[in-house]
């Protein structure tokens, strides 16, 4: 319906890394089949290189360009935030609903 939202508590695929965290809110956008992505066809393919360009300019505008490797759980608490943010404007949303988005965060943004 358009609505993406972020929680206090903060709710990451804590063993996956921060780039993937970001591409599963870019799952419920796709158009390509199951068969597709298990057989790897062209469409599927496109769809992933076009969802990991996507989702690091998403890290890029949160401040977490470096960190998309390291695993979620491993963040500070206050890269969390961002990054729980990042995903949830991977879903495309047309209204963000932020629940705290700002309890635990330093006012000065970090320097990439």
């Amino acid at each position: 319906m358009g609505i993406a939202r972020t929680f206090q508590n903060i709710r990451l695929f804590g063993e996956l890394s921060v780039l993937n965290n970001v591409l599963v809110g870019f799952h419920c956008r796709g158009h390509a089949t199951w068969g597709e992505a298990i057989l790897r066809l062209p469409r599927y393919r496109r769809e992933e290189a076009d969802r990991r360009s996507r989702g690091l300019a998403l890290l890029a505008s949160v401040g977490l360009t470096e960190a998309a490797d390291h695993p979620a759980g491993k963040l500070p608490y206050g890269h969390q935030r961002r990054l729980e943010i990042a995903r949830a404007l991977a879903t495309g949303p047309r209204c963000l609903l932020l629940d705290e988005p700002a309890a635990g965060l330093n006012p000065r943004r970090p320097k990439s």
